[in-house]
């Protein structure tokens, strides 16, 4: 059996699993803009911290920053030879209003044919639990062959405000080979899709 083949079938008969932890990720109402949210918020942070070191992933940490807290993680084992990937992800949503375009309550997941519906769950803590399932996967059974990185951050839908600033005062801490941005779509449920390139040079600027 391929390395591929064992990850992909641990994810299968993880499934309902993941789900459950999902919904437990968007049942937080982790919305940035809000003020009366701001303990939510880091509610969200400390739930994706507790995720990787469930992962094994090392010097968790949940950072602060001006604003919202980083998370970050690490996972170094596949040695200095290796490329060191860093995945970028996003806790925090957006506000709910106008209330009454929802059919049910937005922190609480509902399924609906091929599709689940709340806050979050495709912008961006789906994309974000798709990416620590996946590596989880890959965890627990052939193991990793590149080293990881994990930067999450919690003001993406306030424009990232601090983040610039963060990445500046830690740049021997988040050096990386790339950089992989979940945060984005497919062209369709069958089509998935790579996006290859994003604006981002103006929070390095």
């Amino acid at each position: 059996m391929s390395e591929a083949q064992q990850a992909l079938d641990y994810v299968r008969g993880n499934g309902e699993r993941y789900l459950s932890e999902l919904k437990d990720f968007l049942a937080i109402p982790s919305i940035s803009t809000l003020s009366e949210n701001k303990g939510d918020v880091q509610r969200a942070a400390e739930w994706v911290a507790a995720q990787l070191r469930s992962m094994n992933m090392d010097n968790v940490q949940i950072m602060p920053t001006a604003g919202h807290p980083v998370v970050y993680g690490e996972w170094l084992g596949a040695g200095k030879s290796a490329p060191t990937v860093m995945i970028y992800g996003h806790y925090d949503v957006q506000p709910v209003d106008p209330m009454e375009l929802w059919t049910t309550d937005p922190f609480e997941a509902v399924v609906r044919g091929d599709y689940l519906f709340a806050r979050g769950s495709s912008d961006m803590k789906g994309q974000v639990m798709a990416s620590l399932k996946a590596v989880e996967a890959i965890v627990r059974t052939t193991g990793l062959p590149i080293n990881i990185k994990w930067l999450v951050e919690g003001e993406e839908e306030i424009g990232s405000e601090h983040l610039g600033e963060f990445i500046k005062n830690n740049k021997k801490l988040l050096a990386s080979d790339f950089c992989l941005n979940p945060d984005a779509g497919m062209m369709g449920p069958t089509k998935p899709t790579i996006t290859t390139a994003c604006a981002a040079w103006h929070i390095l600027n």
